[in-house]
C-alpha cells in the first residue's frame, strides 16, 4: 500500500527512522532513494500497484518532516498528489524506548481520534485520510487491529504513537509533530510549541 523513502542524501538517522515506520505500516515498501526523482517514485509506486508515498527529510541529520503523497494512476494522468505533511520536532526510534513490541508483517492499521482539542482531531482526520487507517470506534475491540495509532498533546507540540493492542506497548517510532499541514484541506496547524519549521526536501 505504502512506497517509503528519504529525501537525497540521508542520515543512518532517517535510514533508521524509514525503517521504523515501513515496519508499521501495512504493505509497506522501503526504498532507497539514490538519485530517484519524485517522478521515479510514482512510477516505481505504480509499477507496485501502491497508493501512496512517504517521503521523510531530514534537517541536520534527523527526521524533521514526514510527506504523504497520493498516487494517482490514471491513464495519462499519472501523478503524485501531496496530501499532508508532518513538520516534526522531534522523533524517537524503536531502538530508543525503554520497553516496546515487534509486530511482523501488520495487516490491519487502526486509529483512534481522541476528545478535546480540536487541533487534535484535525491531525488524527489527516493521519486517517493519508494513512488509509481505520477509524477505532470501539475500544473494547482493539484486538480487530494489528496497530493501532494514538495522537496526544505533548510540551512541544503533538505526540504520535504507534501501538500494538496486543500488548498494550509502542510498537513504532514516536513522533513529535510541531506543525501539520493538510494539503487536501487547505489547513496547517500549529503544535502546542509553535509553529515549527519545514525542512528537508523531497
Amino acid at each position: 500500500m505504502y512506497l517509503v523513502t528519504t529525501s537525497h542524501r540521508p542520515s543512518q538517522r532517517m535510514r533508521s527512522f524509514v525503517k521504523d515506520l515501513a515496519s508499521v505500516l501495512p504493505g509497506a515498501v522501503r526504498v532507497n532513494r539514490g538519485k530517484s526523482t519524485l517522478y521515479d517514485l510514482l512510477l516505481e509506486a505504480v509499477e507496485r500497484r501502491l497508493v501512496r508515498v512517504l517521503v521523510v527529510g531530514g534537517k541536520r541529520g534527523n527526521p524533521s518532516l514526514v510527506r504523504v503523497y497520493r498516487v494517482v494512476a490514471a491513464p495519462g494522468e499519472e501523478r503524485l498528489e501531496p496530501l499532508v505533511s508532518l513538520v516534526l520536532g522531534g522523533v524517537t526510534l524503536t531502538r530508543e524506548l525503554r520497553s516496546f513490541s515487534r509486530v511482523y508483517n501488520p495487516r490491519t492499521l487502526g486509529i483512534q481520534v481522541p476528545r478535546g482539542p480540536e487541533n487534535l482531531e484535525h491531525l488524527a482526520d489527516a493521519l486517517y485520510r493519508a494513512l488509509r487507517a481505520r477509524l477505532v470506534l470501539d475500544e473494547s475491540r482493539l484486538d480487530q487491529y494489528d496497530i493501532v495509532i494514538r495522537v496526544r498533546r505533548g510540551e512541544k507540540g503533538f505526540l504520535v504513537f504507534f501501538m500494538s493492542p496486543a500488548t498494550g506497548r509502542p510498537c513504532g517510532p514516536i513522533l513529535r509533530v510541531s506543525r501539520l499541514v493538510d494539503h487536501e484541506k487547505g489547513l496547517r496547524v500549529p503544535g502546542a510549541g509553535g509553529r515549527g519549521g519545514e525542512a528537508g526536501g523531497t
